[in-house]
C-alpha cells in the first residue's frame, strides 16, 4: 500500500515567489507627483509654525526649527531648483531625510503618503516627466498610466545649488 500511494503521489507545486514589493512615500513638488523611497525619509511632520530665518542665507533655506530638542535646517527644494517659492497650503508637510548624522527637512506638497510598487510596475522616466528634478530622479514606477519619478534624496546634498545655501 505504501508503495502504491508513492508511486501515485502528486507532488507538490513549485514555489513562487512573491513579488518583489518597494515601499515608497508618494507627495508633490512643484505640481508634480513624485516618490521618495521609504527608507530614505525618517518621518513627515506638519510645517512647524515656529520656523527660524538664518540670517545669509538664500530665500529657498526657510530656516531651522525644533524638531524634539534637535534644530532641524528646513529646505524649499522647489524654490532650490526652480527659483521660484512654493506656495504654501495647509496640506503642505516636511519630509525629514536623514544622512549619516545630518538630518534636514525639506518642504512638498501633500497628501503625502505610501504607495507600495512592485518590481513589475519599473519604468524609464521621459525627460518631461523628469522635470526639473532631472539630476534627483533614479528611475519611476508607473501608477495606472502616469509615470511617477522616484527622487533619490540622497542625491541633494550634490548638487551645486543646495550646497550653497549660503547667500
Amino acid at each position: 500500500m505504501e508503495a502504491r500511494c508513492v508511486r501515485n503521489a502528486v507532488g507538490l507545486p513549485a514555489p513562487e515567489e512573491p513579488p518583489q514589493v518597494f515601499s515608497m512615500v508618494v507627495f508633490q513638488l512643484a505640481g508634480a507627483t513624485l516618490l521618495a523611497p521609504l527608507e530614505q525619509v525618517a518621518e513627515v511632520l506638519t510645517v512647524p509654525a515656529d520656523i527660524t530665518r538664518v540670517p545669509g542665507t538664500k530665500s529657498w533655506v526657510l530656516g531651522v526649527a525644533n524638531n524634539r530638542g534637535t534644530l532641524l535646517p528646513i529646505y524649499d527644494l522647489d524654490d532650490c531648483l526652480s527659483g521660484t517659492p512654493s506656495r504654501r497650503t495647509s496640506q503642505d508637510r516636511v519630509l525629514v531625510v536623514r544622512q549619516d548624522e545630518f538630518s534636514f527637512g525639506i518642504l512638498v506638497g501633500g497628501p503625502v503618503g505610501i504607495h507600495r510598487c512592485q518590481a513589475d510596475m519599473a519604468t524609464e522616466v521621459s525627460p518631461r516627466a523628469r522635470g526639473r528634478f532631472g539630476p534627483l530622479v533614479d528611475g519611476g514606477y508607473l501608477r495606472g498610466s502616469e509615470q511617477l519619478p522616484v527622487i533619490n534624496l540622497g542625491h541633494l546634498p550634490a548638487l551645486p545649488q543646495f550646497a550653497s545655501a549660503a547667500a
